[in-house]
């Protein structure tokens, strides 16, 4: 989905629901959070990730390539016992390639996301204060605004979805209950974005809606060695505001997802994984501007956990099915890959690599094939 202004995708929600138990991830504090006995703990973390996409036919889609290299951190601590406290961004380096031979380069930090955390009991209820610091670039020329649109793309797995978008603040409270043999969980969360100008050339102010967003979970044992996990969300956005006049309505956005975690022999263990992310037709109040048609995102995965030698090797195929209602800007991505995680001295080192092939039709008898890979490693300390 490409508009002139940096749009809220369902990528985020997308990373956070496929965990391998998508209960735990949206009710349980972080490992160190979890732990009693120490009244600080800190962790930080690193990484870097080359990403990069070939078009068979650059004619169809306007470019040759895109490359991106991401590198991201975090810091966290728990504190107090019942708080936790997690920072985290991104320097990231972009380039096009477009059907002329022309690049187009954009680097910078992305905006800065921070979050506190405070627990009740015995992790029954949690309150989150939630920000993002707007430490990115959020205004770009128009060629900028471009590679920046094929990077928020939702066809492609980008680890970024933009590089600056006027931060927000906000907060979240998600509460838990055991119903016999059934876990259930709730989670509601409000963010009020921030007002940005998104192109340098063209001093127009604008500032997306307010966002409400619900997420239930349920989670519960299948069969004698399995886990299963649901997770409905429902999204709600206010009209985005351009020099202080309603400009844009965006589409309502619901999901589900499921997940079914298994034994795959001695100290081994799988998860397969299905998500639909249906976003509704977003529309211009002018009537100008034509309307952003309905979407939809299907993802379909299975990804293992294995001994290796002193660490674990982490395999993954996942494929992704990207719709519009006008037919345009589509495709499909398949994606195999794997990571192996190793522990040193109290150092997690997670190197990663995929492999990605699939196909944009950007419209009728204009498609091209894409094939892509991703390197990347990640170290992580103090967790």
């Amino acid at each position: 989905m490409k508009t002139l202004f940096p749009t809220r995708t369902a990528r985020g929600a997308l990373r956070t629901a496929l965990t391998l138990a998508l209960f735990a991830a949206l009710m349980a504090p972080p490992l160190s959070a979890q732990a009693t006995g120490d009244s600080f703990r800190p962790g930080a973390g690193a990484g870097a990730i080359v990403e990069g996409y070939n078009y068979d036919d650059p004619a169809a889609g306007g470019r040759e390539s895109l490359l991106l290299v991401t590198a991201p951190f975090f810091l966290d601590a728990t504190f107090a016992r019942n708080f936790y406290f997690r920072l985290d961004g991104a320097y990231a380096w972009g380039q096009e390639t477009l059907v002329n031979g022309d690049e187009i380069r954009l680097q910078g930090l992305t905006d800065t996301n921070m979050r506190l955390d405070y627990t009740f009991g015995q992790d029954a209820v949690i309150i989150s204060a939630l920000a993002s610091l707007p430490t990115g670039n959020a205004s770009l020329t128009a060629r900028e605004a471009g590679l920046a649109g094929a990077i928020a793309a939702d066809l492609l797995p980008f680890r970024i979805s933009n590089w600056g978008a006027g931060g927000y603040f906000g907060a979240q409270v998600s509460a838990a209950r055991q119903f016999g043999g059934l876990g259930t969980g709730l989670s509601v969360s409000y963010l009020a974005p921030g007002e940005f100008e998104p192109l340098e050339d063209n001093p127009v102010t604008y500032q997306p809606g307010q966002q409400l967003r619900v997420q239930l979970a349920l989670d519960g044992q299948l069969g004698r060695n399995g886990q299963g996990s649901l997770l409905l969300g429902w999204q709600n956005n206010q009209d985005d505001v351009s020099e202080g006049t309603n400009l844009y309505q965006s589409g309502t956005r619901f999901d589900i997802t499921g997940s079914y975690s298994f034994a795959a022999g001695y100290r081994s263990a799988g998860v397969a994984y299905g998500g639909w992310y249906h976003r509704d037709t977003g529309t211009y109040i002018d009537g100008i501007v034509p309307d952003i048609p309905a979407q939809d995102l299907i993802l379909l995965g299975i990804a293992m956990r294995r001994p290796q030698g002193r660490g674990w090797m982490l395999p993954r195929a996942d494929a992704r099915i990207f719709r519009r209602a006008d037919g345009t800007n589509q495709g499909w991505l398949v994606s195999l890959g794997t990571s192996v995680e190793t522990a040193t001295s109290g150092t997690i080192w997670v190197p990663t690599f995929s492999f990605r092939a699939g196909k944009l039709v950007v419209a009728e008898n204009a498609e091209s094939w894409i094939y892509g890979l991703e390197l990347g490693i990640s170290v992580g300390v103090g967790r």
